[in-house]
C-alpha cells in the first residue's frame, strides 16, 4: 500500500478503523488542521466520543503519536465516510476551508449521513447563502461573524 511505501511499519498510522461496532451517537470531524484540531480539543475536553478524518498525512501521523482519533482518508469517499460508521454519527462537523471540496462532500453527506446533524464553517456570507439554498437542513457559521460574537462577548464581560 502507498501509505507503506512513504512510512516505515514502525510508525503505525491508521488508515482505517477497525473498531467500527465502537461508533455509535459519535462525531465526525471533518479535517484537522487548526480548527478541526481544536474542536477535537472542545469535544475530549466534555467527554464526547470523535474521530476526525484528515488528508495531510503529516497531520495525522502528529495527532495519533498524541493520541487523538485522527485518520487518514479523503472526506469526500463514500467508503472513507462509511469505514467510521457515518450512519450512526449523531454529527459531522465540516472543518476545512476548501469551497469546492466542501460543496462535494456536503453532497456525498446529503445521501449517506440523514441522521446526522452536519455542522459547517465557512469564510463568506455568500458561501453560506449559496450552500443553505442547497442544504437547508445544514448548520452553517460563517468564521468572522463568529469572531465578532466572541469579541463582543469578551469586550461586555468586561463591563466597560
Amino acid at each position: 500500500m502507498l501509505v507503506h511505501l512513504i512510512y516505515d511499519k514502525e510508525e503505525n498510522i491508521d488508515i482505517e478503523i477497525e473498531k467500527k461496532h465502537d461508533l455509535y451517537d459519535h462525531i465526525i470531524v471533518l479535517g484537522y488542521g487548526r480548527l478541526g484540531r481544536k474542536i477535537c480539543e472542545k469535544l475530549e475536553l466534555n467527554n464526547i466520543k470523535y474521530i476526525a478524518i484528515e488528508s495531510n498525512m503529516h497531520n495525522v501521523k502528529e495527532a495519533q503519536r498524541s493520541g487523538q482519533y485522527v485518520i487518514f482518508g479523503n472526506a469526500g469517499k463514500r467508503s472513507i465516510l462509511e469505514s467510521v460508521n457515518i450512519s450512526e454519527a449523531s454529527a459531522v462537523v465540516i472543518a476545512f476551508d476548501n469551497s469546492k471540496k466542501l460543496h462535494l462532500v456536503c453532497n456525498v453527506l446529503s445521501k449517506i449521513a440523514t441522521k446526522a446533524k452536519v455542522v459547517i464553517k465557512v469564510n463568506q456570507f455568500k458561501e453560506k447563502d449559496e450552500l443553505l439554498k442547497e442544504f437547508p437542513n445544514y448548520k452553517i457559521v460563517v468564521g468572522t461573524e463568529q469572531v465578532a460574537n466572541g469579541m463582543v462577548d469578551s469586550v461586555l464581560a468586561c463591563e466597560i
